[in-house]
């Protein structure tokens, strides 16, 4: 309504009482929007396909931001906004590649956390580093040595508890990349 209130009243200071001028412009902002209205007609909607790849290829570069370093507020509200996106005619593949991405990125975060207490944070950024370039079978490697490690390490008390979270982190991190690793291994094609 506004594109249209100013060009037709011309609300300036001056009077001009022009009536063909006012109808001559009339008809042309009317007959300008109509055949803007017509070419979303006549052009064709973008696949659900094409609309995905983008949602999915944005998720995973946001993930290996995350596995190397960078910090989100709220990451299950940053990829949560992306299912909201995705077209309703999506694969199921393609719909649970977002959870994959929203699970391996929460269990980075939390894994983070409980490296540094248990000061296996060195031993977590080649898994990390795999996880980025979308080396899948070296990750999961890294991600199996790494629970061997951590299933020798002795602890008791609290910090027991925090090896075997950081344990099933782990393991959680590690089924989600083999179940999806044609999704995680495009990490090389960016």
């Amino acid at each position: 309504m506004t594109v249209t209130f100013i060009p037709l009243l011309a609300p300036k200071n001056q009077m001009v009482h022009g009536t063909v001028r006012f109808y001559n412009g009339t008809v042309a902002i009317v007959a300008s929007i109509g055949v803007w209205l017509l070419s979303f007609r006549l052009l064709p909607s973008l696949s659900p396909a094409y609309r995905t790849r983008p949602i999915l290829a944005s998720s995973l570069r946001d993930l290996c931001r995350l596995a190397t370093g960078d910090k989100y507020r709220d990451w299950f509200g940053h990829i949560g906004g992306r299912f909201v996106a995705t077209p309703d005619v999506a694969t199921p593949l393609q719909r649970a590649h977002l959870p994959a991405a929203l699970s391996v990125g929460h269990e980075i975060i939390e894994l983070r956390n409980g490296a540094r207490r248990l000061e296996f944070d060195t031993t977590l950024d080649p898994v990390l580093t795999a996880v980025v370039r979308g080396d899948t079978p070296r990750a999961t490697d890294y991600l199996a040595r790494l629970d061997a490690a951590l299933a020798a390490h002795a602890a008791t008390g609290p910090e027991m508890q925090t090896v075997l979270r950081a344990r099933g982190r782990l393991l959680v991190i590690l089924e989600t990349l083999t179940r999806h690793s044609s999704y995680f291994e495009k990490g090389t094609q960016r």
